[in-house]
């Protein structure tokens, strides 16, 4: 089974952002029965600054094993966010996939509240950046820290963003595996096919964007939700302190204005995820697509999660500005 997640498109219940204390925000997942080993470590830089690193192992049912490490840094008090000590860090290996070919018949779609644009933080600007091409799509190859199918993602949503116009064809020719593939549910087929001509006509009136750049605090931030969702074994927006992923990103970085993210997983292929997103067939308000289609976006990160629960291939995308 393929399902998307995404706040956005969601219906508004009033619901306010949950105040917690920075000291607290960047703890990893602490429910015992996946916690197998924890570990603290703190040193005092030249400079005066205490970096403090936490290291947890979890291990899931299927005895999956992953580390999660969270370095914070603080400085007569001042909370200044994730330090760069990316010697520390240590990037979970993707958990072993099954290929599958199973064909969806209904979305499972989060109806986590978003919180009101009135409560969240303004940016300075909203204006869209200047336009760029998909020949230099590729913004996160050189990456170190990242996988290739994580680079590869980023690139395909940079290329859809660069020329949304060229990227109609790529829809289209969708529409025609949709029409060859017989459903279980005749009603699936024609949804992706409404969706998908909606999205053509859609990309015919999108302007060009800038590409997304990777960010290293908004990665370590996908990926620690990436980690606490592959432990519980079940994909949520909402973290297991209360924070929606505007909070996380933010706290994070305090630079950082905006954010939101996507969920996805039941795809092998990195191009059908993305395109499952873009479509968006089942959502109302095609609330992935406008994540992805967003101007004001200026950096990107995307982790594979592998396995959660029957699912196969799950991912999480975080967008900011």
């Amino acid at each position: 089974m393929t399902i998307i997640i995404a706040v956005s498109g969601c219906a508004k219940l009033g619901i306010g952002k949950k105040e917690v204390d920075v000291s607290t925000t960047n703890q990893a997942p602490t429910q015992q029965k996946f916690v197998t080993e924890t570990a603290t470590e703190t040193e005092t830089l030249p400079d005066g600054t205490v970096v403090t690193t936490e290291t947890t192992v979890y291990e899931d049912k299927r005895g999956n094993v992953t580390t999660a490490v969270n370095v914070r840094g603080k400085n007569a008090g001042e909370y200044i966010g994730r330090w760069d000590k990316s010697e520390k860090i240590s990037v979970p290996d993707t958990p072993p996939t099954q290929k599958t070919n199973v064909v969806p018949n209904s979305l499972v779609i989060d109806t986590a509240p978003r919180v009101g644009a009135d409560k969240l933080p303004r940016p300075r600007s909203v204006s869209p950046p200047p336009p760029a091409t998909s020949k230099n799509a590729d913004t996160a190859r050189d990456i170190p820290y990242m996988t290739d199918r994580e680079k590869d993602m980023i690139r395909e949503i940079n290329i859809i963003r660069s020329d949304p116009k060229a990227y109609i064809k790529q829809v289209q020719a969708y529409k025609t595996r949709v029409k060859q593939t017989t459903y279980s549910d005749p009603a699936y087929m024609e949804d992706e096919l409404r969706a998908a001509d909606d999205l053509i006509r859609e990309l015919q009136l999108t302007n060009p964007m800038s590409h997304l750049l990777p960010h290293k605090t908004l990665y370590w931030t996908t990926q620690e939700h990436g980690v606490e969702i592959l432990a519980n074994g079940l994909p949520s927006h909402v973290s297991n302190d209360g924070k929606y992923p505007w909070d996380r990103i933010i706290e994070a970085d305090p630079k950082l204005e905006d954010g939101n993210e996507n969920l996805i997983g039941g795809y092998e292929s990195v191009k059908e995820s993305v395109l499952s997103l873009l479509i968006d067939s089942g959502v109302p308000g095609y609330g992935h697509r406008k994540i992805i289609l967003n101007p004001t976006w200026k950096y990107v990160a995307c982790y594979e999660i592998g396995d959660v629960g029957e699912t196969p291939y799950y991912w999480v995308q975080c967008f900011a500005r």
